[in-house]
Order: C-alpha cells, then sequence, then structure tokens
C-alpha cells in the first residue's frame, strides 16, 4: 500500500476555494434523486396508489 501514498500525500487542490464542476454535477443529480424518491413516497398515501 505504500505506492498509493505519492499519489495521496500532496493535496494540490485542497482548501475552501476549490471548485470541482464534476463533483458539483454529481451532488445536484443524487440530490434532485433523493428529493424526488422523497417526495413520491409523501404523495402515495395522499393520491390513494396501490401497491
Amino acid at each position: 500500500m505504500e505506492h498509493f501514498t505519492a499519489f495521496l500525500s500532496p493535496i494540490v487542490f485542497s482548501g475552501e476555494d476549490w471548485f470541482d464542476p464534476l463533483e458539483d454535477a454529481i451532488r445536484f443529480r443524487v440530490r434532485a434523486f433523493i428529493e424526488a424518491m422523497a417526495e413520491e413516497e409523501a404523495e402515495a398515501p395522499i393520491g390513494g396508489k396501490e401497491r
């Protein structure tokens, strides 16, 4: 596992001002998915959906 330390030790892109557009896009998609699932579960008893 020592061969991974060369890649992990220098953290070049760290700090509060770092922005990763790919991470932001993934977070947006995951958040939208969770919100849609929660909304569907909340509406299921109200709408009278049968399982």
